[in-house]
């Protein structure tokens, strides 16, 4: 039985002693310990997008003792890597290749999973939620968007009941008040780049 210590190259000497009818005799060969192929372990994974969010990378593991190193396969549009910490650039989806080196008795060996950046749910805040109008006809009521994550973008605005309080333009933030009575304005906003379709009713 032979115990594998390493990889590498030895010889191995087969004796034999003399006996009635012959001399003793050997063989010496050699036999190679071959380096074996790293098992890694890597998953694939999502995170959620935030402005110049930063995490860091599940660790990969494997039966090689190399430290591994990361780097961005594919996506760099959407991710940056710097050691084993991600910097967020934007949603969408990148993949990230997880490299060890060779060392005495493994081969290096490498794998690439793919992670996922989901666009974030923005929270969308109007200059007036439940509000009181005295009824003037013709009078304008401003629900200008104060608080948005995702900035300047185009938004959907909608009433419900037009007899009371019309939108001149779906993009206008301002309404006309026509009648009395009760009414919801809905706000919209599209889906972006980097976040979900998110409503506001009023």
């Amino acid at each position: 039985t032979v115990t594998i210590l390493k990889s590498g190259t030895a010889t191995i000497r087969a004796f034999l002693s003399s006996s009635t009818n012959y001399t003793e005799g050997e063989k010496t060969i050699t036999v190679t310990i071959n380096k074996a192929t790293p098992t890694i372990t890597f998953n694939g994974f999502s995170r959620t997008y935030s402005p110049g969010g930063t995490f860091s990378i599940p660790a990969a593991t494997s039966n090689s003792d190399s430290i591994f190193s990361y780097s961005v396969n594919s996506g760099t549009d959407f991710i940056s890597i710097s050691g084993t910490t991600v910097t967020i650039l934007k949603a969408g989806t990148a993949s990230i290749r997880a490299f060890q080196s060779s060392t005495t008795n493994y081969t290096e060996g490498e794998t690439v999973v793919s992670v996922t950046i989901d666009r974030a749910i923005d929270t969308l805040t109007t200059s007036q939620s439940i509000f009181y109008k005295k009824f003037i006809n013709g009078a304008i009521i401003l629900f200008n968007v104060i608080s948005s994550n995702a900035g300047i973008v185009s938004r959907i605005h909608e009433s419900n009941n037009t007899s009371v309080v019309s939108i001149p333009s779906s993009s206008s933030p301002s309404a006309t008040i026509v009648g009395p009575g009760k009414t919801t304005i809905k706000v919209t906003q599209p889906q972006t780049t980097n976040y979900q379709e998110v409503t506001n009713n009023n």
